[in-house]
């Protein structure tokens, strides 16, 4: 097998189990409260994004955060340089370019990576068009 032969099937075999592995959560949030939040909005804006987990795990509205211990672990979670890198921070992203290795994946691997996973970027907001695949989870189950 060459190279391409074998990168074409991992490729294949990891969008597969990143897709099955997020719509085992979306069959679960049909069952029980689950918060969905991006990953790079909690990196961006940590304190928002804690905020609207705190709410919903507890189950209060944000003003209920006001002036409680909580809510000064928060900022204080969420504090920043002047350079904008956290104080607590505790992960580091690696410094990347935005599509960097795109150039490894010939067009047939692209188009049925963007058929596989539309309704998930969607849903997570990574394409302007808004899709129904989902519409058994509440907007407000989701940080956005």
């Amino acid at each position: 097998m060459t190279f391409a032969e074998d990168f074409k099937k991992m490729v294949k075999s990891e969008i597969t189990t990143w897709r099955d592995w997020h719509e085992a959560w979306f069959k679960l949030a049909e069952e029980f409260p689950v918060f969905f939040f991006r990953f790079e909005d909690l990196t961006a804006d940590a304190e928002t994004v804690l905020r609207a987990v705190f709410c919903f795990v507890l189950g209060i509205d944000d003003s209920q955060l006001v002036g409680t211990v909580l809510e000064a672990a928060i900022k204080k979670s969420s504090e920043k340089k002047p350079d904008g890198q956290a104080v607590g921070q505790l992960y580091k992203p690696r410094k990347a370019t935005s599509n960097g290795n795109l150039h490894r994946f010939d067009p047939e691997q692209l188009n049925w990576a963007k058929s596989e996973l539309a309704p998930l970027l969607s849903f997570f907001g990574y394409n302007a068009e808004p899709t129904n695949f989902f519409p058994e989870i509440p907007t407000q189950t989701r940080y956005a």
